[in-house]
């Protein structure tokens, strides 16, 4: 029989989290450790470093094996110091290596965290490596994200999801899929698909962008565009041949099928639009056996003149088995499709609120946008994606903007401070509601859709 001595211990257990470091990176070690204490009280943790943690007469040895067995999460500082020099840190990552093989396979326990350029040990390649080099903070939020620390998400009201659940049974609803939405690829089958972010971070690397990271795609890009290929069009056809060399997932595996585009291709919707440049979303729905029509997104006269798509044919109208996906920026088989750099969003949204050009978007789309609930998945509020759509193809639509069932779901902005953190996320949800009136789910993308397809499935079986 357990005592309550017996249960404090297990939940001690339970959210332990072990910090293995060379004593030559005291000073990151300790940085990483007081950042991380700000939420130990919030989220029920105990973060476990020797210096602060061992007691005086303590066999040190014995204690850090324990606490390994122990901890939800072993935090491995890599450095060349921790690698090239014979440190203590080898020895407590074979005993946590030893641990991660009784682990589930989907669960991360190992967080491997870079503190300089070194290599990384054959023992831990298959698993995603985070630098807090050059950008610190943007480091130290992947390592929170990895621990499931941050704001918890927003939930929508029981209103709010059976407005979104009678409209997804009515086909009244268009999802808008966005590049976090492809985050979900890379945590199952680590540096398999190529993201938008990865993309940003390796031109700033190749081409010595002078700006500091965080990197955004279309500043990077018009900055390659401009002082290394002299050319924008050789950029768009850069970025259209690496996504084209990517393989899509198979979306009938076990990996893959809890996606956010296999879940949405489950719920036979007749329309899907996407910002993202590759073909993911028509995969997903031929896995469902679907036979999906691309559209393409006519943002300018180059586009206009010289691509006819399927979708201006008067005899074709979306239907929940033969679905239109719309490519808002393009697409990889049209480079020239691609809003990239920074210039071609402005353009994007100049181009889009002419009240000449409302032929760029097929008629029976135009008439949908606005009496339809949308649903926009995987963006973040600084995503230039995300505000190009509002304040350019959406904006000439008034009524979008009016529809208050409309839902996006954002990624929280992270902050160390939870008394900031309450106060960002208020500012920006009453910010979000006055600026596109719509309905702001905090969290993750992959928390959302989870809860989605159970919802789904409850509606349909209460309905039948």
């Amino acid at each position: 029989m357990s005592t309550n001595n017996d249960l404090k211990y297990e939940d001690q257990k339970q959210h332990q989290i072990f910090i293995s470091y060379a004593h030559d990176d005291s000073n990151a070690a300790n940085r990483l450790f007081n950042d991380l204490k700000e939420f130990e009280k919030e989220f029920k943790l105990k973060f476990w470093l020797d210096k602060d943690s061992l007691l005086p007469g303590q066999n040190w040895s014995e204690v850090i094996q324990n606490v390994i067995k122990e901890s939800k999460y072993f935090i491995l500082l890599l450095s060349k110091n921790a690698i090239e020099k014979n440190t203590y840190v080898q020895e407590e990552l074979r005993m946590a290596l030893e641990k991660a093989e009784n682990h589930q396979q989907a669960e991360i326990y190992i967080i491997p965290i870079r503190l300089d350029d070194c290599q990384i040990s054959e023992s831990i390649q298959k698993l995603h490596v985070v630098d807090l080099f050059p950008d610190w903070k943007h480091g130290f939020e992947k390592v929170l994200l990895a621990m499931k620390i941050g704001a918890k998400p927003k939930k929508l009201t029981d209103v709010y999801w059976e407005n979104l659940l009678d409209a997804i049974d009515r086909k009244n609803c268009i999802p808008f899929i966005g590049s976090s939405a492809l985050e979900f690829f890379n945590q199952v089958d680590d540096n398999a698909f190529l993201t938008i972010d990865e993309l940003a971070k390796e031109w700033a690397e190749k081409y010595d962008y002078p700006f500091e990271a965080p990197y955004e795609l279309p500043k990077v890009a018009q900055y390659v565009a401009i002082n290394e290929l002299g050319n924008e069009m050789e950029a768009k056809q850069n970025v259209s041949t690496r996504f084209r060399r990517m393989k899509p997932p198979n979306f009938l595996s076990n990996k893959f099928n809890k996606s956010p585009h296999a879940i949405l291709a489950e719920l036979n919707l007749p329309i899907y639009i996407t910002t993202n440049y590759d073909f993911f979303m028509e995969e997903a729905l031929k896995s469902q056996e679907k036979k999906p029509v691309s559209g393409l997104c006519r943002w300018n006269d180059e586009l206009k003149n010289s691509i006819e798509e399927r979708t201006e044919q008067d005899q074709y109208r979306p239907t929940k088995d033969e679905p239109l996906v719309f490519h808002f920026h393009g697409c990889i088989d049209y480079p020239e499709s691609l809003v990239l750099i920074e210039r071609d969003h402005f353009e994007f949204v100049i181009y889009t609120n002419k009240e000449s050009e409302k032929d760029m978007i097929p008629t029976f789309l135009r008439k949908a946008l606005p009496t339809s609930t949308l649903l926009f998945i995987g963006y973040r509020l600084d995503d230039i994606n995300f505000r190009s759509i509002f304040q350019g193809a959406l904006s000439f639509m008034s009524s979008v903007r009016k529809r208050r069932n409309s839902i996006a779901v954002i990624q929280i902005p992270v902050e160390n401070d939870s008394v900031k953190k309450e106060k960002v996320t208020k500012y920006l949800d009453r910010y979000t509601k006055e600026m596109f009136e719509i309905v702001i789910y905090w969290g993750e993308p992959n928390d959302f859709i989870e809860e989605l397809q159970t919802r789904w499935k409850e509606f349909k079986e209460n309905k039948s």
